[in-house]
């Protein structure tokens, strides 16, 4: 794995990587999913870039953009994002992941995703 980041100004900031699974498989119809579902392995494709970008808005919000996708299937997902300390102990986040895909690929199955976090502290 290689990846650069920097924090361009105090607002904002980014990040790029490249993955290389070893363990991975470079065709869809070679991927083992049974693994991947029962929590042996992470990823079932050999190669991947994530792009991620966050700025602050004020000094308690901050938006982001990730990018993800598998570099030989050609799919991926992208997760905007929306975070807020909303008090000493309570951070909230709101976001959606919207998965792409033909349904045999790694990320083409996953249905779209639209949540809301709320993480208290204590």
């Amino acid at each position: 794995m290689w990846g650069a980041d920097n924090q361009f100004t105090p607002r904002l900031y980014a990040l790029v990587e490249y993955h290389f699974n070893g363990e991975g498989k470079r065709h869809p119809r070679e991927y083992e999913f049974d693994r991947l579902f029962r929590g042996e392995i992470l990823n079932v494709g050999r190669q991947y870039i994530f792009v991620m970008g966050q700025y602050q808005v004020w000094a308690l919000v901050n938006v982001g953009l990730a990018w993800s996708q598998n570099l030989e299937d050609h799919s991926g997902y992208w997760y905007p994002s929306l975070d807020m300390n909303a008090g000493d102990n309570l951070a909230v986040t709101v976001g959606y992941q919207h998965f792409y895909g033909d349904f045999f690929t790694e990320y083409g199955y996953f249905p779209r995703i639209a949540f809301l976090r709320v993480q208290y502290y204590f």
